[in-house]
């Protein structure tokens, strides 16, 4: 019987794509769970709840360096400075005099009371710096001469698309021009001033434009060919989590959490064997004790480990696509795995896989995509909630081969 089973299964599993058009849904299914028209009596839909949950947090900040935005302002105690060195191009002219200094700062978003006022001093970087984790941002005071301002920006208008800043130290920006002294280039320090808390997004790689004349021009020149190395530097701690409560995931100060889940009941109830067609995984968040940026919402990803999901620092399985949770709202409560490719191939990466070999990963990595790029921290309930409802669980959408049905 094992032979017909597994021929069984490979028909049935080809021949879902094929019938997806005509099939109907008896039971009002996601639109990702396949239904094949001569085994729709024999379809089920089981819950299984998360059993072992846990989060961890990675020491020290993330790398901002490779981040598509340059984070600015005050929110939860934390605190977010740009840093930003303009390199010369390749065919920059050499050793000018400089007449003006400028860059522009586009905003992709302001978050924030939109009365907020703030501004912007620009002072220059005295110790070189590949990144916002270089040793010299351990103590700001020594790495920034803030004795010396070079920019400034008042803020005027909130909702503004470009800030421009004009630097009025032209024997500064002189040297960034000058080869044989490229290696004192340590960039400038955008620091702000603001009662309030507020947040705005720039977009990495600020446009720098200088005017200037080399020896033997007879009119101005503009260049606006430097390219950028930036980042954010971020200080102050972040706020105090309950973990005892929640199990947390966070950005700029990366926390992740690790989940297990336990097949065995499927597998007891089905010693044969099932065909899984979809999985949803549900997880339940409280909003009131998260921070969310309402422009990322909830970017989870998920990634399944081979190690003891006790231990911290879980080993990555390589092997097995990692999966994206896009499906959030603050009406729903609960962030969802995203529908239709994600979660089919929960279903046969993960799942389907787990229930023929329980050996075959320990469990599941959850933590922020993309985490340099947002300040966010979101609390998911953990699964000994006293309500059902606020656990963790997956849903599972299985077919029962004809000769394994009860």
């Amino acid at each position: 019987m094992s032979g017909y089973r597994a021929v069984y299964r490979l028909v049935l599993l080809l021949g879902f794509a094929l019938l997806i058009a005509c099939a109907e849904n008896p039971v009002n299914l996601p639109e990702d769970v396949i239904i094949d028209p001569s085994n729709q009596d024999r379809l089920q839909v089981d819950t299984i709840e998360v059993s072992f949950d846990t989060t961890y947090s990675i020491p020290g900040v993330v790398n901002t360096v490779d981040a598509s935005v340059l984070l600015m302002g005050r929110q939860q105690g934390v605190e977010m400075y740009p840093i930003i060195k303009f390199l010369r191009g390749e065919h920059s002219a050499n050793n000018v005099q400089v007449l003006q200094a400028e860059f522009k700062l586009l905003v992709d978003r302001f978050l924030g009371d939109t009365t907020t006022n703030y501004s912007i001093t620009v002072y220059p970087i005295v110790k070189n710096w590949s990144d916002n984790t270089s040793p010299i941002w351990q103590d700001v005071e020594s790495a920034v001469d803030f004795s010396h301002p070079i920019g400034f920006y008042e803020s005027q208008k909130l909702g503004k698309d470009t800030i421009t800043i004009s630097l009025i130290d032209t024997a500064l920006v002189r040297t960034w021009s000058d080869t044989n002294k490229s290696d004192q280039n340590y960039g400038v320090y955008l620091d702000f001033q603001s009662d309030q808390n507020f947040l705005i997004k720039f977009r990495a790689g600020p446009e720098f434009r200088l005017t200037y004349m080399a020896e033997g021009d007879t009119a101005p020149s503009v260049d606006s060919t430097y390219l950028t190395r930036d980042a954010y530097v971020i200080q102050g701690t972040p706020p105090e989590l309950d973990t005892e409560t929640y199990n947390y995931v966070m950005s700029l100060f990366p926390r992740y959490m690790i989940m297990s889940f336990d097949l065995t009941p499927l597998r007891e109830k089905y010693p044969d064997g099932i065909i899984i067609s979809s999985g949803e995984f549900i997880l339940p968040i409280d909003t009131s004790a998260s921070f969310i940026d309402p422009s990322e919402g909830v970017p989870l990803r998920m990634r399944a480990i081979t190690s003891d999901p006790t231990v911290e620092n879980p080993e990555i399985d390589s092997s097995r696509t990692g999966l994206s949770f896009d499906a959030f709202s603050y009406d729903s409560g609960y962030v969802k795995l995203s529908p239709g490719t994600a979660r089919k191939d929960f279903a046969s990466l993960y799942l389907q896989q787990l229930l023929e070999d329980p050996q075959a990963f320990t469990g599941v990595k959850l933590d922020l995509r993309s985490a340099a790029n947002y300040f966010a921290y979101i609390a998911f309930r953990k699964h000994r909630e006293p309500l059902p409802g606020n656990r963790p669980r997956l849903l599972i959408y299985y077919w029962i081969p004809p000769e394994t049905g009860n």
